[in-house]
């Protein structure tokens, strides 16, 4: 009822709920402003070549990023236990089977035992 939000925005602090709901709308839109810039950048119109090279700008840097994080003595112990493992098993569904597909076929010169479990369905292909 109204008077139980104004009874409840008084007991905050607030004079009344007009207060206590103008507070909230400052709050949300510091809160919600990320967003409102996606819209305003979704709903620019953009070239197909602007679409792309943003696409390839976002891959860049996440490679970056993950370059930068490398430890190299975890990259080292990675690549032993890969080398000495007895078998490795890939499983991949979907986009991911092609990737499957290709370390599983680069490792085999490798390794003693490489068995994988590729399929085409999968979340990604609904």
């Amino acid at each position: 009822s109204v008077a139980t939000a104004n009874r409840f925005a008084r007991a905050l602090g607030f004079e009344g709920y007009p207060q206590f709901r103008a507070e909230l709308v400052c709050g949300f839109e510091a809160m919600l402003a990320p967003i409102d810039n996606l819209r305003s950048e979704v709903n620019r119109p953009a070239s197909s070549t602007e679409i792309i090279a943003g696409s390839l700008n976002e891959d860049l840097a996440n490679l970056e990023a993950t370059r930068r994080a490398l430890d190299t003595d975890l990259c080292n112990q990675a690549v032993r236990m890969i080398l000495n493992a007895e078998r490795i098993y890939i499983v991949g569904y979907g986009a991911s089977a092609f990737l499957g597909g290709l370390m599983a076929h680069n490792l085999d010169p490798f390794c003693t035992t490489v068995q994988s479990t590729i399929g085409s369905g999968g979340p990604s292909t609904v």
